[in-house]
Formats: C-alpha cells, sequence, structure tokens
C-alpha cells in the first residue's frame, strides 16, 4: 500500500540524516578518507593528502604514525599515477 512505502521512505531518509550528522562531528572533515578518488588526491596540497591518509588509516581503527601516514602518502600517490585512474579509490592501495 501506499502508506506503507511512504513510512518506508521516511525511515530511509531518517536513517541517512543520522548517518550524516554522525559523520559530520568526526574528526576531520575536510577529507573523505580512503572514498577520496585519485583524481581528487592528485590535485590536493600536500597537507591535505596527508589528512586523507591520515583518515583512511583511522578507518582500520588505529591511530597512524607520522611515518606510517608518510608511507602512505607516497604509496597512494604511486598507485594513483600507475595502476589507479581518476575514479580509483585511495584506500585501493593496500589491496
Amino acid at each position: 500500500s501506499d502508506m506503507t512505502r511512504w513510512k518506508k521512505a521516511v525511515g530511509v531518509v531518517a536513517a541517512v540524516m543520522v548517518v550524516v550528522s554522525l559523520t559530520a562531528c568526526s574528526g576531520s572533515t575536510r577529507t573523505k578518507g580512503g572514498d577520496t578518488t585519485c583524481g581528487e588526491y592528485l590535485t590536493m596540497s600536500s597537507d591535505d593528502q596527508y589528512e586523507a591518509v591520515k583518515d583512511l588509516l583511522s578507518e582500520k581503527g588505529k591511530t597512524p604514525s607520522k611515518a606510517m601516514i608518510q608511507l602512505s602518502v607516497s604509496s597512494a600517490k604511486l598507485f594513483c599515477v600507475t595502476a589507479g585512474d581518476d575514479q580509483s579509490k585511495i584506500r585501493e592501495i593496500n589491496g
């Protein structure tokens, strides 16, 4: 029935809004972490690349060291200019 469909739609919208408000509060909102595409990554400043990689590494629940972040910044660059394309996500560097 129309009422059931309406309730489902309202539920989905509410769930999406909760997710959006949760992600807005946590950590750095400048980057998309592992969802950053190579096209975006290669045009970022080095500070933003650092933040994107830090966010990517933090997604795994660890607090990455500066050395680990720096190494991964280089790995992501290398991945993007060799194996990756503009649409590849930087989370793919590890696998």
